[in-house]
């Protein structure tokens, strides 16, 4: 037969273990909201900075290698981009894509139709504004699994992700030019859209004519406005 006073010192056993239990849950919570706080602090310094150069570059080139992969899709490309301020030119194996803010113009090569909308109607993908894309309507987080010892990488997440096309994107940055290295967007339609930049050029001599279709520049293509 179990005493009163056994019964008693096994509650209290008991009592301490779960004393002891809520302790370690407490702080292991607090050490991981810890540990958030000093990623999403350090992924701001990151890209407060880049903010910063990007803001001070009056144009830009970049030459990448970019991937689409989903549901029935599987494509591989290289392009180039000239960009100022938020016009740009954009030119892979497929397509030509101007904006000049007042218009966009979307051609396939081969195609003999170019297609001219207006530029505040564009819903695809604005390399100039891809480039910038934590700036408006994302939160962020150091991501240390995906860094390395000469790039940085940071996990950026909609504030309104129903709202929001995107689901994640990761930006990559290298941490002795300060600059994009590549970036991966993942939407929520299942498309994961890789981005490796191989060359990033800054204050380049480009004319505003770049961010215009010039039907000279290609003959036998006509304009159809949508």
């Amino acid at each position: 037969m179990v005493s009163e006073k056994t019964k008693t010192d096994s509650k209290r056993l008991k009592l301490k273990h779960m004393k002891l239990f809520t302790i370690a849950i407490a702080l292991l919570f607090a050490s991981a909201s810890v540990v958030a706080q000093d990623n999403e602090a350090k992924a701001k310094k990151i890209l407060d900075g880049l903010s910063k150069e990007m803001k001070a570059y009056k144009s830009i080139y970049i030459e990448f290698k970019s991937s689409i992969k989903g549901e029935g899709t599987n494509i591989s490309s290289e392009g180039k981009a000239w960009i100022k301020g938020d016009k740009y030119f954009y030119q892979d194996k497929d397509a030509k894509i101007w904006n000049n803010l007042v218009n966009v113009w979307n051609l396939e090569i081969g195609d003999d139709v170019c297609y001219k909308t207006e530029a505040d109607e564009e819903d695809g993908i604005n390399p100039s504004k891809l480039l910038r894309i934590w700036e408006d309507g994302f939160k962020y987080s150091y991501y240390d699994k995906a860094s390395t010892a000469t790039t940085h990488a940071i996990k950026l997440f909609p504030k309104d992700p129903k709202g929001s096309k995107y689901h994640t994107v990761i930006i990559k940055v290298n941490k002795s030019t300060n600059k994009i290295s590549g970036m991966t967007v993942k939407t929520k339609d299942g498309m994961t859209v890789h981005y490796t930049i191989s060359k990033f050029s800054v204050n380049i001599d480009v004319s505003d004519s770049k961010f215009k279709f010039d039907k000279a520049k290609n003959p036998g293509v006509k304009v159809e406005e949508l």
